[in-house]
């Protein structure tokens, strides 16, 4: 990843949505992984986001969204949460991904900074339940994701139709429904109309 590698690929999507007729957002996503070179000086990195990336971004108005990869190996919640504010900045909501492989109370960060979404969680935790209750962050949790959890009964936070929505997944073999409990009302989906 580099500052001139980013940018070219905002500056093809702000083309894209000049050019035609349909609604284009783009999300500025330089916090997805640690370039080789900073893999053991996430600091200087960080600085490059926040003091060569973003001002560029803004100056050009090429993002509508921030996003970062918060997960043990990748961004840290300290970092994500820098990398957050500078977005506010600059007018960038945050849009993070987060919980994929493990819990390390990044979701509660991210209610704290009003992220827009935090995606991925095929981990979720009591705690992580108890920070997106009553809040205005949206979930999102890919049906591939869903589909691919453990044989054990599973609870996931779903985004159904821009509310906030719990999820049980009863994941056995012969699974062809999900259970949805949306404001004390239970619905059932056959699995195939999320594929």
């Amino acid at each position: 990843m580099t500052v001139e590698g980013e940018l070219k690929m905002l500056r093809v999507i702000k083309r894209l949505a000049q050019d035609y007729p349909i609604a284009i957002k783009s999300t500025f996503l330089g916090a997805h992984a640690f370039p080789t070179e900073y893999k053991e000086n996430h600091s200087a990195y960080i600085d490059i986001i926040i003091n060569e990336m973003l001002p560029k971004i803004a100056e050009e108005s090429l993002a509508d969204y921030i996003d970062a990869f918060l997960e043990t190996g990748y961004f840290s919640v300290a970092e994500t949460e820098r990398i957050m504010e500078a977005g506010k900045q600059y007018g960038l909501q945050a849009k993070i991904h987060v919980n994929q492989f493990t819990a390390i109370n990044g979701i509660a960060a991210c209610v704290k900074h009003n992220a827009l979404s935090v995606d991925h969680l095929e981990i979720v935790t009591e705690e992580d339940i108890e920070a997106l209750k009553n809040i205005p962050t949206k979930v999102k949790v890919e049906i591939f994701n869903i589909l691919r959890l453990s044989n054990d009964d599973k609870l996931v936070i779903f985004q159904k139709l821009g509310e906030v929505t719990l999820l049980i997944l009863l994941k056995r073999l012969d699974l062809q429904q999900v259970v949805l409990i949306s404001l004390g009302k239970m619905m059932i989906y056959q699995v195939s109309q999320f594929i």
